[in-house]
């Protein structure tokens, strides 16, 4: 007996799979020249036993969930028992001959809502990946879910989720989401000014407005063309250029609190003309009364300050004294020096030619007060009062005592002082000297410190 493709009723194959399983399945047909399955079954007759025969033992060579496809089939379909079934399939399984398994290349796709068409098992997977059928997603969100192959063109043409170019702002946005873009999102979507100036009727410039203008329209109320701006101009041109906005006038931190609309403004900045001037004299006026009390008061703490430190200069006099000894052998140099110290952050030194610094001054002692100009204060100068005396220890009324004030730095010196401040012939016999020591003192007091600008 020779078996009949289920192939050639697909309905009844349908319906028994629908009966027994919800997946899709598939059942062996074997060749119709296999001498292996003959109608052996006494619980069958005709062409129905040789099937139900057939098909559990190309069932069972084939094991796993397709053995429980084609059971189902058939049980179904009455060709088969339980019993019978089962039995088959079990003899089968332990029949150790691979005729059946190895003769068994055809397959049959059942799909109660999809594709009824058959191939060979080589050709399926060629066939899956253009079948209509198949199930794919959408390309452009996985909230749509599974659609068919065939439906897949149809869905993305209405799919909310669709980018869509929008024709403003060439931007892509979502389909479903366009009405919102163009309503709220896009800058570059024409709008109307919302006080309905009109302005810049001439479409072909922008400069009247202050905003792109891209062309205009009839309005509902058929008023003729209503101006149409980019959103995202749009508060440009109000804040600017909108002859129906209401402004402040341009004089207002003068004094002028008129708000009126910008149509207005010129017209009002003509009449007002005098009132403005006097509004901004008033102003500049009182700035520069207040100008002038902050400079006083500020000279005033100035000078406050400057006095303070003039009485702590005052009141800050240094004495130095200086003891020259073994002056007798020392005198053989022609110049002695002091230790330095410092007064106000400039450092000082007492200086002395013991028989004068230039030939005028033969026979004398020069003496002075230098300044340290190594470690001068930049931009800085001092002005002092001071004394340089050579003490006389018999009778301290007959001490040399020489007096200056002046400013360092010293233009063109580095100290200041007396050239001929003591006779050499008067200090060897009146008392300068005692135990070869010659006693000099001196006296500074800072008068002002100043610092150039």
């Amino acid at each position: 007996n020779t078996m009949t493709s289920p192939s050639s009723s697909p309905a009844s194959a349908a319906s028994a799979l629908e009966a027994s399983t919800d997946s899709v399945g598939s059942v062996a047909a074997p060749p119709a020249s296999s001498s292996s399955f003959s109608s052996s079954s006494s619980s069958s007759s005709g062409n129905g036993g040789a099937l139900a025969s057939a098909a559990a033992a190309g069932a069972a060579a084939m094991g796993g969930p397709a053995a429980a496809v084609v059971n189902n089939i058939l049980l179904a379909s009455g060709l088969a028992s339980p019993t019978s079934a089962s039995s088959q399939a079990g003899n089968n399984k332990k029949d150790n001959s691979s005729s059946v398994h190895s003769s068994f290349p055809s397959v049959i796709l059942v799909d109660p809502e999809g594709c009824t068409h058959s191939f060979t098992l080589e050709n399926i997977a060629k066939h899956e990946q253009n079948c209509g059928y198949a199930v794919v997603g959408c390309r452009y969100s996985a909230q749509c879910g599974r659609i068919r192959r065939m439906q897949a063109d149809a869905h993305e043409a209405v799919c909310p989720f669709r980018p869509e170019r929008c024709k403003h702002c060439q931007q892509d946005v979502p389909l479903q989401h366009m009405e919102e873009h163009e309503r709220v999102l896009c800058g570059m979507f024409p709008v109307q000014c919302p006080k309905g100036c009109g302005i810049g009727s001439d479409t072909s410039s922008s400069s009247s407005s202050g905003a792109l203008l891209i062309g205009s329209e009839g309005d509902d109320s058929g008023n003729g063309n209503v101006v149409m701006i980019r959103r995202a101009d749009l508060d440009m041109h109000l804040k600017m250029h909108c002859p129906e906005q209401e402004v402040e006038c341009l004089f207002v931190d003068q004094g002028c609190t008129k708000k009126l609309l910008r149509k207005d403004l010129k017209a009002h900045l003509s009449d007002e003309v005098v009132d403005h001037m006097q509004l901004m004299k008033r102003g500049y006026d009182e700035q520069l009364a207040l100008m002038r009390t902050n400079f006083d008061s500020q000279m005033k703490t100035k000078d406050d300050r400057l006095k303070v430190i003039e009485k702590q200069v005052r009141d800050n006099e240094t004495k130095v004294e200086w003891k020259v000894k073994n002056f007798s052998s020392l005198r053989k140099k022609s110049y002695l020096q002091s230790d330095k110290f410092t007064i106000a952050g400039f450092t000082w030194f007492i200086g002395f030619y013991t028989d004068g610094d230039n030939p005028d001054s033969r026979g004398y002692i020069s003496i002075y007060l230098f300044l340290d100009v190594a470690h001068l204060p930049k931009g800085k100068s001092i002005t002092l009062e001071y004394y340089l005396k050579f003490s006389n220890h018999r009778d301290p009324h007959e001490s040399v005592k020489k007096e200056f004030k002046t400013t360092f730095p010293i233009k063109g010196g580095q100290g200041w002082g007396d050239r001929k401040a003591l006779k050499n012939s008067i200090l060897e016999q009146n008392g300068f000297l005692k135990d070869d020591v010659l006693h000099v003192e001196a006296e500074i007091a800072v008068k002002r410190i100043a610092w150039s600008v």
